[in-house]
C-alpha cells in the first residue's frame, strides 16, 4: 500500500546574507546595462566613467538590500512599504552619483540644451532613474528575500 505523501509548502529563505547578495546580483544587472548603453547616448564617454558607474549600482543594490530591515519609518513609525522604501533611497543615492558626475553628465546631455533647466536636467534625471531601479529592485529583493526582523534573527 503507497503511503500518501503530503505536500510541503515551499518556503523562501529569509537572511539579509541573501537579501544583500541578491541586492548586489541585481544591482550588478543594472549596472552592466548601464555600462554597455552609455556609448549609445555619448560615444566617446570614458571607460573609467562606465566601470564607475557599474560598481556605483553594484553599491546601490547592497544599500537598498541593507535598508530591507526597516519595516516602519524609524523615527515616527509609519508603516515603510517596500516600493517606497526603495524609491526615497535610489532617489537620494542617484542624486548624489548625479552631483559627483555632474560634468560628465552635462557632456552627454550637451545635445538636449534648449532646455531652459539643462543644468540641472542631468541630476534630476539620475534621480528619478535612481527613485524606478530603487524600486523595482526593492519590490524584487522584498519577494525573493524576504524584510524586516526576520532578515536579522539568524544573524
Amino acid at each position: 500500500m503507497a503511503k500518501s505523501k503530503k505536500t510541503a509548502k515551499r518556503t523562501r529563505p529569509t537572511s539579509l546574507t541573501l537579501r544583500v547578495g541578491l541586492g548586489k546580483l541585481f544591482g550588478a544587472l543594472i549596472g552592466a546595462s548601464v555600462f554597455f548603453s552609455l556609448p549609445a547616448v555619448q560615444p566617446d564617454i570614458d571607460l573609467a566613467l562606465r566601470f564607475g558607474m557599474w560598481g556605483w549600482y553594484i553599491l546601490f543594490g547592497a544599500m537598498i538590500a541593507m535598508a530591507g530591515i526597516y519595516t516602519k519609518y524609524p523615527i515616527v513609525g509609519w508603516p515603510f512599504p517596500a516600493v517606497l522604501r526603495g524609491a526615497v533611497l535610489g532617489f537620494g543615492l542617484n542624486i548624489i552619483l548625479g552631483c559627483l558626475v555632474q560634468d560628465n553628465m552635462m557632456q552627454a546631455f550637451a545635445d538636449y540644451s534648449e532646455f531652459p533647466l539643462a543644468d540641472s536636467l542631468p541630476i534630476l534625471q539620475m534621480g528619478i532613474e535612481g527613485l524606478i531601479w530603487g524600486a523595482i529592485l526593492d519590490a524584487a529583493l522584498t519577494f525573493y528575500a524576504g524584510q524586516g526582523k526576520d532578515l536579522v534573527k539568524k544573524l
